[in-house]
């Protein structure tokens, strides 16, 4: 089973390629190598037969995958695929699961000692909101592996920590609630500790 994930080299897209290897997936990686720390994360996933990167579109359009990743792009592929996985804008396309992002860590992402960056914006370790969204990535990927195993998704999953959310005009069932299995202050620890020995890398 052949897997095609776009901006393989996101940090989220690296733990995305990781886990499907680790799950015996072959994955194809499509990006470019614009920075040390996605030349660092290339060299890292390169070192497995499972995976093959390409540069653009164009090497893979003769390819068919069983399922694709798009992960926070605003271009559009035509990549010939059974099911696809967009995390980004909705996109309103047969066969197309929309997954709104909680708000993920975890190793690799735009950080510093005291907090991390999500799309840009800084959210510091001990502020309200990171204590009560924050999902721990390899949790979040618990969900995912389990979500492709299931043949009828609805075409939106919204995630998040919160039990007592409200339900919006989609539904109930399609609003997940994921509960951390690890203690987050631990988490905060390793991803503190990978984050000095990876800080040399530039973004």
């Amino acid at each position: 089973m052949t897997i095609c994930v776009t901006n393989c080299f996101h940090w989220i897209g690296f733990h995305i390629v990781n886990r499907l290897i680790e799950n015996d997936y072959i994955v194809d990686g499509l990006a470019e190598l614009t920075s040390e720390r996605e030349e660092e994360l290339s060299f890292m996933l390169g070192r497995n037969s499972s995976f093959s990167l390409y540069k653009n579109e164009d090497q893979i359009k003769d390819k068919e995958y069983t399922d694709t990743v798009l992960l926070s792009e605003n271009k559009t592929y035509s990549i010939q695929t059974v099911k696809t996985y967009n995390f980004g804008k909705d996109i309103d396309k047969p066969n197309f699961i929309n997954i709104q992002l909680p708000l993920l860590f975890g190793e690799w992402m735009p950080m510093d000692q005291k907090g991390v960056y999500v799309d840009n914006q800084y959210i510091p370790f001990d502020s309200a909101r990171f204590k009560d969204e924050a999902i721990y990535i390899d949790d979040f990927m618990e969900c995912f592996m389990q979500w492709m195993k299931v043949s009828d998704l609805p075409n939106l999953i919204s995630l998040t920590k919160k039990k007592n959310v409200e339900v919006t005009e989609e539904g109930p069932e399609k609003q997940l609630f994921i509960r951390g299995n690890r203690p987050i202050d631990k988490q905060i620890s390793n991803l503190i500790k990978h984050y000095e020995k990876i800080k040399k890398y530039k973004m």
